[in-house]
């Protein structure tokens, strides 16, 4: 499988594990998608992105999250890490406690482990967000907005009425309706985009769908 040249780049003299760039080296993780994304920097101060790895685990408990990624590691010939950014799940903190004991066998645990495990911005935004969407009045807002697109999207029949009722209305747009999902505030964003968008259509449909 090629990964872009990254097996030729780390076996290279430029990038032993145990060379003076190996601080340089941290990884990102996504239990959603299981894919190990690795940053690592060569001569000249270039960081490089590259897909590690995706590979199924047996289970969502800290430790055997721990021993996949240890896994991907040793095959990978990475004696050192720097950072592994997660989310803040309870279990990925269980995998960076397992890893920083690996790292301590290793001899390779970096300034003690101070930096070894970062918590994802993107994930702790999202938390932000969708606690701040929690007041009564855009709960309900939204809710309503959610429940009117997912019951049109259930039904291919609804859904190819409510097209119709787009081009009835003369609505020219290429925004689609869209469902939010509590893993990606900016879902919701562009879930009530389209609906701004569509909201004469929705007009529309609710004349010709009582059950709407």
């Amino acid at each position: 499988m090629d990964f872009g040249g990254i097996s030729e780049t780390l076996s290279s003299p430029n990038i032993q594990p145990q060379s003076d760039l190996y601080k340089e080296v941290s990884m990102n993780i996504d239990d959603k998608v299981d894919e190990r994304m690795i940053n690592y920097v060569i001569p000249k101060n270039n960081l490089h992105k590259r897909i590690l790895n995706f590979c199924p685990i047996s289970g969502h408990k800290g430790e055997e999250i721990g021993k996949c990624i240890e896994g991907c590691l040793l095959d990978w010939s990475i004696g050192t890490m720097f950072s592994i950014t997660v989310d803040n799940a309870s279990s990925n903190d269980g995998a960076i406690v397992y890893l920083q004991k690996k790292f301590d066998n290793w001899g390779n645990n970096i300034l003690g482990g101070k930096y070894v495990h970062v918590r994802c911005i993107a994930h702790i935004i999202n938390l932000v967000v969708q606690d701040g969407l929690k007041g009564n009045d855009e709960h309900v807002a939204i809710s309503r907005v959610r429940g009117a697109v997912r019951y049109i999207r259930s039904s291919p029949a609804r859904y190819k009425r409510f097209q119709e009722c787009v081009q009835l209305e003369k609505i020219e747009t290429n925004k689609l309706l869209t469902l939010d999902v509590p893993t990606r505030w900016n879902s919701t964003y562009l879930m009530l985009e389209s609906a701004i968008c569509l909201k004469r259509a929705f007009d529309a449909y609710d004349e010709v769908d009582l059950a709407f």
